[in-house]
């Protein structure tokens, strides 16, 4: 395996960010800037263009959710968007500068 380091970014005003193609990683986490106190939910779609839908944790109870506020932090997503080749991310408000988040995964 090795890995690989993704960028998308959130744009100042907005709550989306640029899709991430991930197609064949095995592993995933994302690296957070300092944001915009906020939640960040993670979408998946099998295409880059449309049908990107919030991601459930993995109990089943409800969206996948990361509180983000000052600092900056990682988490790890495997249990979440294995199965996804394209991944957004989505923040519960909108930025107030241009945030951009780094995806790592592990390609096969």
């Amino acid at each position: 395996m090795r890995a690989q380091v993704l960028f998308t970014r959130i744009a100042s005003g907005a709550t989306l960010s640029d899709p991430v193609a991930v197609k064949g990683a095995d592993l995933f986490s994302v690296w957070a800037p300092a944001v915009t106190s906020c939640q960040v939910f993670l979408q998946g779609s099998w295409d880059p263009v449309t049908n990107f839908v919030r991601l459930t944790n993995p109990a089943g109870s409800g969206d996948w959710a990361w509180a983000l506020g000052p600092g900056q932090r990682a988490v790890t997503l495997q249990d979440v968007a294995f199965p996804f080749p394209f991944l957004r991310l989505e923040s519960s408000v909108a930025q107030t500068d241009t945030r951009t988040f780094a995806v790592v995964v592990k390609l096969r």
